[in-house]
C-alpha cells in the first residue's frame, strides 16, 4: 500500500524542519510513504529550507506555486501529483502525531461536530 502525504506550505520557515522530522518519524509498517510538499509562494525563507530538505531527501516531491493561490489550491496541486492508494493532508505542525495505541485509547474522547 502507498500513502501520499500532502503538506501545503506558506511561510513556514520556523516550523518546517520540525514538521518534516515528525512526519518522517511516523513508522507505518508495510506502507510506502510519498511525501508531497507544495509551497504556495512563501515570502519568508521557506523555499530556501525546502531546497535544503530536497538535497537531504531527494525522494520528496517539492512543488512550487509561481503566485500565492491559497491553501486549497496547494492541496489541489498536491492531489494532482499524488500517486498513492490513500491520501493524507498534513496541515501544519499543530497536529499531534500519535501511536496507534494512543489513537485507539483516545478516540472515545473525540468530539464529532
Amino acid at each position: 500500500m502507498k500513502l501520499s502525504m500532502i503538506i501545503p506550505v506558506f511561510n513556514e520557515k520556523k516550523t518546517l524542519g520540525e514538521l518534516i522530522r515528525r512526519v518522517m518519524a511516523v513508522s507505518l509498517p508495510g506502507v510506502k510513504k510519498e511525501i508531497i510538499i507544495v509551497d504556495d509562494k512563501s515570502t519568508d525563507s521557506s523555499r530556501k529550507v525546502l531546497g535544503q530538505i530536497k538535497k537531504q531527501s531527494p525522494q520528496f516531491k517539492i512543488l512550487y506555486h509561481q503566485r500565492n493561490q491559497g491553501k486549497g489550491a496547494a492541496v489541489r496541486t498536491g492531489l494532482k501529483n499524488a500517486t498513492g492508494d490513500y491520501v493524507l493532508i498534513q496541515m501544519g505542525i499543530a497536529i499531534k502525531v500519535v501511536t496507534e495505541k494512543e489513537a485507539r485509547r483516545s478516540w472515545r474522547s473525540w468530539k464529532i461536530i
